[in-house]
């Protein structure tokens, strides 16, 4: 698969024509990526090796052509060559697109996705990088294709370390196979990467935000050993009040549970008061960057309640001991002194 691109118009419309960013790609990038579908769904398997003109929308290319309703069988064109609609993606943000971290990978996902098979028929190129080893000019696009230039990529699914061992054996053997023909005088070596691999490989994702990830809980256990005196300290001027109680009855459990209640109500007023900071922040962040990485400072409903949760469980534990400290009041004391 590549980076492509088309001019975008239907008829009798009155939306202009606009580009829009293209995905070129094999039927099996839909199930292997988990791109949901709202409307239709992908391609047939011809279509990968045949020419057959057929297209997906994103979600909001169908909201901005169609208002959003049921597209498929529908026909737009593209470059002025017609296109039939066969599906219609539900909204998919992945960040980054781990699928190609070369062109922008904090960009929004391409607009259309198109067949493979479509590369012959409308010669084809890369919107994207396209590299190579040889210094022959090729002339038309059969012999580009035929060149050394390197311009698709791959991706590929292996569940087991046996289909893995298979695939390592398939790329041995065709690389031996072309340096047997000249090609790839280099000696053999290859690697296989995860996703997280391949990001920290091409400089996505950095070492860096695993460093910063673990300054943030160290962070966050100094905030929970702070939090533990600060309610230690609060609970303890509150002990003749425990104390009266417990000789009126209050049992220590009553007295533990009151306390630490209080402690999990302080750190859901902390984490609303955190999301709304936060959110600031990103706003600001934003503003900073005039449009530039607006896709990245960004704050979903699971990390929302996610960072609730945390900090729920963080005045937990920062309240156990105080709370524990507090129900073993021993009465008697401050009855005296009452």
């Amino acid at each position: 698969m590549h980076r492509y691109g088309f001019t975008v118009e239907i008829e009798n419309s009155a939306i202009r024509p606009f580009e829009s960013h293209t995905r070129v790609t094999t039927r099996d990038f839909f199930a292997l990526f988990d791109v949901p579908f709202i409307y239709g769904g992908t391609w047939e398997e011809s279509a990968d090796s045949s020419p057959t003109q057929v297209v997906v929308l994103s979600k909001p290319t169908n909201d901005k052509l169609f208002s959003g309703q049921n597209s498929v069988g529908k026909t737009i064109k593209l470059n002025d060559e017609p296109y039939t609609v066969v599906g219609v993606i539900d909204t998919w943000e992945p960040s980054p697109k781990v699928y190609d971290v070369n062109n922008s990978p904090f960009d929004t996902v391409e607009e259309l996705f198109i067949p493979f098979g479509l590369h012959r028929k409308l010669e084809i190129h890369s919107w994207g990088n396209t590299n190579g080893w040889d210094n022959a000019d090729p002339q038309g696009y059969e012999e580009f294709l035929q060149s050394e230039y390197l311009w698709v990529q791959y991706w590929v699914e292996l569940t087991t370390s046996e289909q893995k061992a298979q695939y390592e054996n398939f790329l041995r053997a065709y690389i031996q196979q072309e340096k047997a023909q000249g090609r790839f005088e280099r000696p053999l070596k290859f690697a296989l990467s995860k996703p997280s691999e391949w990001l920290v490989l091409n400089e996505v994702l950095s070492d860096d935000n695993r460093i910063l990830g673990w300054v943030s809980l160290a962070f966050l256990l100094v905030c929970i050993i702070n939090a533990v005196a600060l309610l230690l300290a609060k609970f303890l001027r509150k002990a003749p009040e425990a104390g009266v109680r417990r000789a009126l009855g209050a049992s220590r459990s009553a007295i533990f549970t009151q306390h630490l209640i209080e402690s999990a109500t302080i750190g859901i007023i902390g984490g609303v008061a955190g999301i709304f900071l936060a959110i600031l922040g990103l706003s600001g962040i934003r503003y900073l960057a005039m449009g530039q990485i607006d896709t990245l400072p960004t704050m979903d409903w699971v990390m929302m309640v996610a960072a609730i949760g945390l900090a729920i469980v963080a005045s937990l534990l920062a309240g156990f001991y105080p709370a524990l400290k507090i129900s073993q009041t021993n009465p008697s004391i401050y009855l005296k002194t009452q």
